[in-house]
């Protein structure tokens, strides 16, 4: 399945941890669209909302 998400605002060393666990035994995918500036992620099911928040850099990360 394939998701999208905003490459700005993004934190990889956590999504990519996330990822990692979520899915070890199914297998996962990151590839960078520099146009959209997206991370295009080929994943076993969607991320929900909670956890693309946990990979979300909070303005205090972004300066």
């Amino acid at each position: 399945m394939k998701q999208a998400l905003k490459a700005r605002h993004i934190n990889m060393e956590k999504l990519y941890e996330l990822l990692s666990r979520l899915f070890a035994e199914e297998g996962w995918k990151v590839k960078l669209k520099n146009r959209r500036e997206e991370y295009v992620l080929d994943v076993p099911r969607c991320l929900t909302d909670e956890e693309i928040d946990s990979v979300t850099m909070r303005t205090t990360e972004l300066w």
